[in-house]
């Protein structure tokens, strides 16, 4: 049977995308009662991880939410029971849980679940804003009034058969506490808000020989490279869902999935619309605007790379 203190500690890992080994009674004891909580587990020194008010937030609401749609099968003495079903965040998430549509419920979670991991198709199935929505409080707020309309109204199979995946991202919202984040995703991690990104602005080496690189001129793009080993330490990931040494580039952003996020890169704009990549002695052709990751390959033409370095020597 799940305990309060697995919830902390599970859904600390959704939030933070690490794992901590942290005091995890005395922090549910806290989550259960505190009214900000930044500053009750900051003064009980429970924490040290340099964890934001905003996502020490979100994760006593994942808490509270986790508790409010599994609380019959929780083995809770009255005493905290007491504390739980009075805190504000809990009536909030019992009110939102008595919202889902009743047919989230007649598909049955567990076969939901199941289908799902096993179906190679599920980023069709689920948009990448449809997931957001349901990982974002104020997201959840806006799918409330829809999920009351599903459930006053006489809707046939058709009707949700049609709205599967929206009754899917619905299941979601217990089942991602559950079988974890990541199980649902491919190489689409959030670099924006990721402890194992290490994010950073980098001018763009120009070739001068063409006429094109000029201190005035230096164009910027941000650079976002994933600590792979780390990751993994982590959240005991498989290389099937998250791939080394592979890129996504488009809309002035670089995003890199490498052995570790300290290593030093260059990006070169040899021609218009023509770029390569400096990871110390080798040096990649990237495609740009490509949305999805994929794999790094070595440059091996001489002439090209001689090239590629005069072009760094000139822009340092």
């Amino acid at each position: 049977m799940t305990t309060l203190e697995e919830i902390s500690k599970n859904t600390y890992v959704i939030t933070f995308d690490k794992v901590a080994s942290y005091n995890w009674y005395k922090i549910t004891q806290t989550l259960l009662t505190s009214i900000d909580i930044h500053a009750d587990l900051n003064k009980s020194s429970l924490i040290n991880q340099d964890e934001s008010t905003e996502k020490l937030m979100y994760w006593q609401d994942l808490f509270f939410m986790e508790i409010a749609e599994k609380i019959a099968q929780l083995k809770i003495n009255e005493t905290v029971l007491k504390k739980i079903i009075v805190h504000p965040l809990y009536i909030e998430n019992k009110k939102f849980i008595e919202h889902l549509p009743k047919a989230a419920t007649a598909f049955g979670r567990e076969v939901i679940i199941d289908d799902l991991i096993a179906n190679e198709n599920r980023d069709a199935l689920i948009p990448d804003d449809l997931l957001d929505s349901v990982l974002k409080k104020k997201s959840r707020d806006e799918l409330r009034t829809e999920f009351t309309e599903w459930n006053n109204e006489n809707k046939n199979p058709s009707f949700f058969k049609a709205n599967f995946k929206f009754l899917i991202a619905a299941c979601l919202l217990g089942v991602l506490v559950t079988v974890g984040y990541f199980s649902f995703q491919k190489n689409k991690l959030d670099f924006d808000n990721n402890s194992f990104v290490n994010s950073k602005e980098i001018s763009v080496f120009q070739n001068i020989g063409l006429g094109f690189g000029n201190n005035d001129s230096v164009s910027k793009i941000t650079v976002q490279v994933l600590d792979y080993n780390s990751l993994l330490k982590s959240i005991k990931s498989s290389e099937d869902n998250i791939q080394l040494n592979t890129y996504s580039f488009g809309k002035q952003k670089l995003r890199l999935i490498l052995p570790s996020n300290n290593i030093v890169v260059n990006l070169i704009l040899f021609e218009p619309g023509e770029y390569y990549l400096n990871i110390k002695e080798d040096f990649f052709k990237i495609d740009e605007n490509t949305t999805k990751f994929v794999e790094l390959q070595k440059l091996e033409n001489t002439e090209m790379i001689e090239q590629l370095e005069q072009i760094i020597f000139e822009n340092e």
